[in-house]
């Protein structure tokens, strides 16, 4: 009988013991250290190209741990983009898990654009008045854009202008671009003179109908600028 108590003591023992050395070993594996990063992917392309006043919604990424699993919702953007001027912006992620690993930054590039700049360069212009006297000149212009307004241009040049600052500005509709009436001072005089037209679009060259208001006298003109070769 007492042989039959030790036993069952020893094994008590034994079996308090395996018990509490599973404890451990599940203990140790659920706070294993953990040196793995998470995976961070971005959704759709890494660079991106947008017009200039666009409204622009980011596609995003995703991040996944071995260990934490979906970090999705965990992931800092850092957004830079400028919609309202042109230039090159980065939209960044980053992301890091519980125990402190953190993925490498990825980065998604955004161009925003003038729509219109394909029609930037230099231009030799020949206008002919044709009211209320008949008179030709030739001029060269550069156009460039605008960086926070979209499918405008500016010209160096136009008509009789100063060419210290882009006095002119054109505003683009698909093959069409308009003059809107607007104030500035010839070159030769300090006087104002008013300027508002329309006219064609191309890569080649625009075509102009336009009236110059100066000193009481109101002038017709027509004008074509032909897009010069690099």
């Amino acid at each position: 009988m007492f042989s039959i108590e030790i036993f069952m003591k020893k094994n008590i023992k034994a079996f308090i013991f395996a018990i509490i050395l599973l404890i451990s070993m599940s203990f140790y594996a659920c706070h294993k250290e953990d040196n793995t990063f998470p995976i961070l992917k971005l959704n759709g392309k890494d660079t991106v190209t947008i017009n200039l006043n666009e409204t622009y919604t980011d596609a995003g990424a995703t991040a996944s741990d071995d260990i934490d699993l979906d970090l999705t919702k965990s992931i800092f953007v850092k957004n830079e983009v400028n919609i309202n001027k042109v230039g090159t912006y980065k939209v960044l992620f980053s992301v890091s898990d519980k125990a402190g690993n953190v993925a490498p930054t990825k980065t998604r590039i955004v161009h925003v654009i003038n729509n219109s700049s394909i029609y930037i360069g230099n231009y030799a212009a020949n206008v002919y008045i044709y009211y209320p006297n008949e008179d030709s000149a030739k001029y060269s212009t550069q156009l460039i854009i605008d960086s926070t307004k979209n499918n405008k241009l500016l010209f160096t040049k136009f008509s009789d202008t100063l060419t210290k600052k882009p006095d002119i500005f054109g505003i683009v509709s698909g093959s069409t671009i308009e003059i809107p009436l607007q104030k500035t001072t010839i070159s030769y005089h300090t006087s104002e003179c008013t300027f508002q037209g329309y006219g064609t679009i191309d890569t080649s060259g625009i075509n102009l109908i336009y009236f110059k208001s100066y000193k009481n006298t109101v002038y017709s003109c027509k004008a074509n600028f032909l897009k010069q070769k690099k």
